[in-house]
């Protein structure tokens, strides 16, 4: 449950330039969050994002019903989140691009993180042509019951996968200032995973390997060099249309027997994900948060 205290501002203004229905939209508000151990890159975090779907929905309303593009839950402490879903409604509209996000305000008040921001962003009116798929992230075990978005440091991270049609499958890991391509594996020369229709697929796994991946270093484990909890983003972008992951550079190493996955600073992925987003209407993105403890 979360609590909103004041919605300040709420403003949508058209971008005739924007291709696909595209509009410039805002929000500014002030956001509680009911979670006494949340910490505060945690709290800043949902706020924004929240104050994204309020901006989203201003602009294009809402459905009653129907499917959702990423998860939105709170379950536990554990929280997967959405740019379509919203108090068990629709959104009509994707979050494309992010033009600007500050925070204006956070302060401790009652054992609870209080925080004011504001967001501007482009959004874009939802294709019903573009193409849903399922997805799990499981922690140390490749079972449904391993599904888990708390980690620890060294957990080892699986990835399910299913899609209703022929595609191409990209994944990211992303904190505050990188992005962290995971999939394809370093080792593949392409630059997305192609997959199958209607298969299932088990990612990062020694034991459930693809065709010709023999020879790839396909495990992962998620890492933290801090001393406090850390917050990351997965995205796992697919589209039944052909695309490729950024140009990248080769991963620091940060143990004897680990090394970070190949990555780009974030604000260029951003730029990234947003272009593509524009150009292909079939694209799915999905977002889910997750939580990495020393």
């Amino acid at each position: 449950m979360r609590y909103i205290l004041q919605i300040l501002t709420l403003l949508c203004l058209s971008a005739p330039l924007m291709a696909q229905k595209a509009r410039r939209v805002s929000a500014e508000y002030t956001y509680v969050s009911d979670k006494k151990d949340e910490t505060p890159e945690q709290a800043r975090r949902e706020a924004l994002l929240m104050a994204r779907y309020e901006a989203i929905r201003s602009c294009f309303g809402e459905l009653v019903a129907g499917q959702t593009d990423i998860v939105m839950n709170n379950n536990g402490g554990r929280t997967s989140m959405t740019f379509r879903h919203y108090g068990g409604t629709e959104l009509k509209a994707d979050w494309i691009e992010t033009i600007k996000e500050e925070v204006r305000q956070q302060y401790y008040e009652n054992g609870y993180w209080v925080v004011k921001v504001y967001v501007e962003g482009r959004a874009k009116e939802i294709d019903a042509a573009g193409v849903d798929f399922e997805y799990h992230i499981l922690r140390n075990g490749t079972e449904l019951r391993n599904e888990e978005l708390r980690f620890k440091d060294r957990d080892r991270f699986y990835l399910t996968f299913r899609a209703p049609a022929d595609g191409y499958l990209v994944v990211y890991v992303a904190d505050e200032h990188s992005a962290y391509c995971v999939l394809p594996y370093a080792e593949q020369k392409g630059g997305n995973y192609q997959v199958k229709a209607n298969r299932d697929y088990l990612f990062f796994s020694e034991d459930f390997r693809q065709e010709g991946e023999d020879s790839y270093n396909v495990a992962m484990r998620m890492v933290n060099l801090e001393k406090e909890t850390v917050v990351n983003d997965v995205y796992v972008i697919f589209s039944p249309k052909p695309f490729t992951k950024k140009a990248d550079r080769k991963g620091a190493k940060v143990g004897r027997n680990l090394e970070l996955a190949r990555n780009v600073d974030v604000e260029t992925f951003s730029k990234w994900l947003a272009k593509c987003r524009r150009g292909d209407s079939q694209m799915h993105v999905e977002r889910a948060t997750i939580t990495i403890a020393p």
